[in-house]
């Protein structure tokens, strides 16, 4: 019998009373009419940050931090990417980012990344920075896979860290078009359709932390999709690590509620008006709020090799982050952000 993470729901998670709202509630097509979230790197800060990452290109890249190289011309842009993500509509694009090497880019956005925040470890073995490519490997025969690691479809999810960034280096030869969707509208839709289904999503589910759960915790994450602390709104979703979590001895199977529950919030998030789906091209940063958005990938075809699709993706925490569910701070997505100060 598996040890699943067990605690006082009630205690950490507040019921949410009524819709969300403010900038974060957004649909796909109100998104779409809207420009204020896409952002030009304009040609100085592009040679900027070009410079800085050639003359520290004998740095390990995790080495490097804001004070190796201060960016003062790209700071006004750099700022205004952090204040989309965190108080606005919790994503913003970024084009014209420098990838002429995979090493180059690599440094780029790790020097973005540390003038936003701190990098934060996205697997048990503290990983900083990750490459987004397909391996081969199949997540459903190899339990400590995940689904970036493939060119499979990503469900709707969100990441670890406050921020999560996604840099294309290399898009797909066709396909692997992104989709992203507001957390908040996404409640208020529940809740206007399915109040009680709402609750339900504010009950505890069991996710898969695919080997890569925080050292002594149980391999099976307990906790609720959407939970609440001093009136925010908060979302952890991953479907297919749901799904997979209950293909372990000892896990009980869900309920008709839950499938219900999960079933609905699949098919708001399906739903082309609700979504915003986009295509990155080569040099195109992704700034999103794990937060307050889920996104989700096509599945890509890819020749591998050189011409193979290649992105790059850092999570990051922030020094002036919110206060944090309680629950959070057992799993691997956010359990590091409790650890900077005044976060707990």
């Amino acid at each position: 019998m598996i040890d699943i993470m067990e605690m006082n729901i009630d205690a950490v998670v507040g019921p949410v009373v009524g819709p969300v709202v403010g900038p974060m509630c957004w649909s796909g097509l109100e998104l779409a009419a809207r420009d204020d979230w896409a952002l030009n790197l304009d040609a100085e800060a592009a040679a900027e940050l070009a410079d800085a990452t050639a003359a520290l290109a004998d740095h390990p890249v995790v080495s490097i931090t804001a004070t190796d190289a201060p960016l003062p011309k790209a700071a006004a842009i750099l700022s205004r990417l952090k204040t989309l993500a965190t108080s606005g509509p919790g994503i913003a694009l970024l084009r014209g980012v420098p990838v002429e090497t995979a090493e180059a880019a690599a440094r780029a956005l790790w020097l973005i990344g540390v003038h936003i925040g701190l990098p934060q470890p996205q697997d048990a073995a503290g990983g900083l920075i990750h490459d987004i490519r397909d391996t081969g490997a199949d997540p459903d025969t190899q339990t400590d896979v995940r689904v970036y690691q493939t060119a499979l479809a990503q469900p709707f999810h969100n990441d670890g860290g406050d921020l999560f960034m996604l840099l294309c280096r290399q898009p797909a030869v066709e396909g692997g078009d992104s989709r992203i969707v507001s957390a908040p509208a996404l409640f208020n839709e529940v809740l206007a359709r399915r109040p009680e289904l709402a609750a339900v999503l504010q009950q505890p589910f069991p996710f898969d932390a695919r080997g890569n759960q925080l050292p002594g915790r149980s391999p099976v994450q307990q906790l609720p999709i959407f939970s609440s602390r001093d009136g925010g709104l908060f979302i952890l979703h991953k479907r297919h690590y749901i799904d997979y979590a209950t293909d372990i001895p000892g896990v009980p199977p869900l309920t008709d509620d839950q499938v219900a529950a999960l079933d609905l919030v699949d098919e708001i998030c399906a739903d082309p008006s609700f979504q915003y789906a986009f295509r990155m091209k080569a040099g195109d940063l992704i700034v999103g709020n794990n937060f307050t958005t889920l996104h989700a990938r096509d599945a890509f075809a890819d020749p591998g090799g050189p011409s193979g699709r290649h992105m790059m993706r850092l999570w990051i925490g922030l020094t002036d982050g919110p206060k944090l569910p309680a629950a959070f701070r057992e799993t691997r997505e956010f359990g590091a952000l409790f650890n900077i100060p005044g976060r707990a």
